[in-house]
């Protein structure tokens, strides 16, 4: 994460001290990246195997590649990735069951300059592995007043209460 942009976070959460409490990702977070691109690369190559064979030149380098990568994963792979989300969400459950979300930047930096592309999408995978809510709040400014994205997350199926936080903190924050 950039400085200024960790500096900014800082401060958010300092700001909401009195609402927020902050502890570290437990210590399987670091395997999900690993599980969510095995995911992610065999559904890619699952999904779009016959547009890939008819027109492969029309899709990007990355995903090309990204597809070649997922069907190379084993059926065998998959299964451990699906079967990781599901301890992995079913052991930080508890977590939704004490706090009403969980506060995180929703990039490492702020918003691209150009319409080119939405950014770095870095920071939710965890969240989408796990098949959590997120909403990106461009409540928070870095370099050259770009916006800087806090990301809410929720529990599953709690919608109501979640978008319910995600209104509650940006009026907090625009007041």
């Amino acid at each position: 994460m950039k400085k200024k942009s960790r500096e900014a976070f800082e401060y958010f959460i300092k700001s909401f001290k009195k609402n927020i409490e902050v502890f570290d990702n437990p210590s399987y977070f670091k395997d999900i990246h690993k599980y969510h691109q095995i995911m992610y690369e065999t559904d890619l190559a699952n999904n779009f195997g016959l547009y890939y064979k008819k027109y492969k030149n029309k899709l990007s380098k990355p995903m090309q590649d990204a597809i070649v990568k997922g069907n190379k994963h084993s059926a065998k792979e998959y299964a451990e990735a699906l079967d990781f989300m599901k301890r992995s969400y079913e052991s930080y459950e508890e977590v939704f069951e004490d706090y009403h979300g969980v506060l995180s930047p929703a990039s490492p930096g702020v918003a691209p300059k150009s319409l080119k592309t939405t950014g770095s999408a870095e920071f939710n995978k965890v969240w989408s592995y796990l098949g959590t809510p997120c909403i990106s709040l461009p409540l928070l400014q870095g370099d050259a007043n770009m916006p800087l994205g806090v990301q809410l997350t929720g529990a599953k199926y709690d919608d109501h209460r979640f978008l319910g936080i995600a209104n509650w903190l940006e009026k907090e924050c625009n007041n």
